[in-house]
């Protein structure tokens, strides 16, 4: 939508350039005035007439669309999502691998040193269409925090940490992405 208004913006600018010259040269050849003044109101017309057909052209444009930004790959998975902004959370950051039989997880949070802050970190297993817990996690204290653990899993399965963040009064719960043993 945005684009679409600067374009119309453009071109209004540009025509009120047209207009305002076409009218200083009538003003300046005061005895051509009233051969020209028809010309002028004829132009006129003839650029409300394109500026209304650019208008209409225009809506029918497609939005342009972005780009999606990756991170680039690590040794393990970094789960930073864009995330809405919090007043007591200001960072959270969720690491999720497998290697070989161990799986690998950490939960950073970065917080104010005043603020209580909980974390929960549970390892899950796929079985058929549900998710089993295996193992839980938890940790508790002030300002920022890091909970980091491994466990042997078994080889051939499904797994993936779910986690909960609460900082204050803000609490945040997701999950990554299944990773196999």
């Amino acid at each position: 939508i945005l684009q679409r208004v600067s374009f119309f913006c453009a071109i209004f600018w540009i025509c009120s350039f047209i207009d305002i010259n076409l009218s200083q040269w009538i003003l300046v050849n005061r005895t051509y005035i009233f051969k020209y003044q028809e010309v002028f109101h004829m132009r006129k017309r003839g650029y409300a007439m394109i500026m209304t057909a650019a208008m209409v052209l225009a809506l029918g444009m497609p939005m342009m669309k972005g780009e999606a930004v990756t991170v680039p790959e690590m040794n393990m998975n970094v789960s930073e999502k864009i995330m809405p902004r919090y007043e007591e959370i200001n960072k959270l950051t969720a690491l999720f691998d497998i290697s070989g039989k161990t799986a690998n997880l950490k939960l950073v949070v970065g917080a104010p040193a005043s603020k209580k802050v909980s974390l929960k970190m549970i390892l899950q297993r796929k079985d058929g269409d549900s998710w089993t817990k295996v193992q839980t996690w938890s940790k508790a204290g002030t300002g920022s925090q890091t909970l980091a653990k491994s466990m042997v899993v078994t080889t051939g399965r499904k797994y993936r940490m779910k986690y909960t963040v609460t900082v204050g009064s803000e609490t945040i719960t997701d999950k990554t992405a299944a990773k196999t043993a």
